[in-house]
């Protein structure tokens, strides 16, 4: 039997009832997959033209955002499982996905959630209905850029306090820290126009904002999933490091909180990925560049990183561009080597 309501919304799935007849829909709630008593998962039918499954309950309002709450209970469970393994990719693979990416990112996330769940059929339909895995899609997509702000929120929450800001008085400081990345390094010193070049990424708002958004409790990113720590020396294997993604993101969102404080006065920023995704790739370029030019350097640093996040929450630091004038600051040479 077919249900005409879905026939009259383009948008909406087509739900094709069992021939058996044993279940008709009466309403508008969304249909569970119905499946025999002794069904045998192993044997479900996996072909391109998935003409039964599960049926999505839109927004009365057109254009609108997907309600999770709205969903069959297999989707919710497989949408929320979604979530984590979506983190996962933002701080390992890319923190600022174009659309391609994205998609790419929760599609995948989907899937592997229905397989965890032993929802085949879910699955089957995430993977064959192209129209299905994006509208659904609608919903752990949004995690991304809720994720990203949340880590922007502990950044903005902490600049005044870690880089001794007066707000009022801090414009002139505030370029200076923008300036060639010098905000990433620790013991700054405006003033002298000081600090220690030979410690990328050792200031301690970095290690904060890396210690509260990927390892504060069990469910956070870096707990989760202990395999994404990884060694760059093949001779130092169990000395783990932070991914790139994870550190240029902190960074990224570092350099958010300050750019509010540039007139002097409190402004807020909208942190989208168009405005932050090319400051994003400095932080990227930067640390590719040290990769490749001292990988020990790189792995004692990115060690040493993973050490701290794993460590008490950093005391506030004491008072105190060009990619090519960055790169020139960081004095290579003198980092510390393990």
């Amino acid at each position: 039997m077919v249900n005409l309501r879905c026939i009259l919304s383009c948008q909406h799935p087509i739900w094709i009832e069992p021939a058996s007849g044993k279940t008709e829909l009466k309403d508008d709630r969304p249909a569970p997959v119905l499946k025999e008593e002794n069904e045998d998962k192993s044997a479900v039918d996996l072909t391109p033209d998935v003409t039964h499954g599960y049926k999505l309950v839109y927004p009365d309002k057109p254009g609108g955002v997907l309600n999770l709450l709205s969903q069959h209970p297999d989707v919710q469970e497989v949408a929320r499982l979604s979530f984590p393994r979506i983190e996962r990719e933002l701080v390992v693979t890319h923190a600022f996905p174009n659309t391609l990416i994205r998609r790419r990112f929760v599609r995948e996330a989907l899937m592997a959630s229905a397989e965890e769940c032993g929802f085949d059929r879910l699955k089957a339909q995430i993977l064959q209905s192209e129209h299905f895995a994006w509208t659904l899609g609608a919903i752990p997509n949004q995690r991304i850029s809720t994720f990203r702000k949340e880590l922007k929120e502990l950044a903005q929450n902490s600049v005044l306090a870690h880089y001794s800001l007066i707000p009022g008085d801090c414009g002139q400081k505030v370029d200076w820290l923008l300036s060639e990345l010098i905000y990433i390094y620790p013991k700054l010193d405006y003033e002298r126009n000081q600090g220690s070049w030979e410690k990328p990424y050792g200031h301690p708002l970095i290690n904060y904002v890396i210690q509260q958004g990927f390892f504060d409790g069990p469910d956070a990113v870096g707990n989760r999933y202990p395999e994404i720590f990884k060694s760059s020396l093949r001779e130092r294997e169990n000395e783990c490091e932070l991914p790139m993604a994870m550190v240029a993101l902190a960074g990224t969102v570092v350099h958010a909180g300050l750019l509010q404080w540039k007139s002097g006065q409190y402004t807020k920023v909208e942190f989208s990925g168009n405005s932050f995704v090319d400051k994003y790739r400095e932080h990227i370029t930067f640390m590719t560049h040290l990769e490749t030019t001292n990988l020990r350097a790189y792995h004692t640093m990115m060690h040493n990183l993973y050490k701290d996040a794993l460590g008490v929450v950093s005391p506030l630091a004491a008072p105190a561009p060009q990619m090519a004038s960055a790169i020139s600051r960081l004095v290579i040479n003198l980092m510390e080597i393990a």
